[in-house]
């Protein structure tokens, strides 16, 4: 699937950390359009400066990985860079989810962790926490591994 084929309203966005340097255009118009369609948006290491590139950061406060703090700084000037770990911020959304609109951008994955806490009634943060990263919430679901 390309960018130009995905829907735009999705439930969740998450945007990796890739290379500065590869990035194709359609992946700013897929960003820009689908931040108003899509509640949640997640971004780990670099990702950030890939959703700041399509304006979708901008007024807002975001983080990223502390060694690009300075590049993220002078190549993105409207977006509030601060130095913490991870950044949940309100974001516009058109739509109707249960999920709560924002974006959060982080330095790592511990992020993700957070976003799940937040959302704790959610299956898809369920699922990320005791499937994703093996994080038990409450009673096991199963009496050992060899169960899974």
């Amino acid at each position: 699937m390309t960018y130009d084929q995905c829907p735009r309203d999705l439930d969740i966005v998450i945007v990796g950390g890739p290379s500065k340097n590869h990035r194709p255009a359609a992946a700013d118009k897929f960003m820009r359009e689908a931040c108003k369609q899509t509640p949640v948006w997640l971004t780990v290491s670099t990702g950030s400066m890939w959703l700041a590139s399509s304006g979708v950061l901008d007024g807002i406060e975001a983080t990223i990985n502390r060694p690009f703090n300075t590049c993220a700084k002078e190549a993105h000037n409207k977006i509030k860079w601060v130095n913490k770990r991870w950044v949940s911020s309100p974001k516009p959304y058109k739509g109707k989810s249960s999920l709560e609109p924002a974006v959060w951008t982080a330095g790592g994955i511990d992020m993700d962790t957070s976003f799940c806490h937040a959302n704790p009634n959610q299956e898809l943060g369920k699922f990320a926490i005791t499937e994703g990263i093996g994080y038990e919430t409450g009673p096991q679901d199963y009496q050992d591994d060899t169960q899974r």
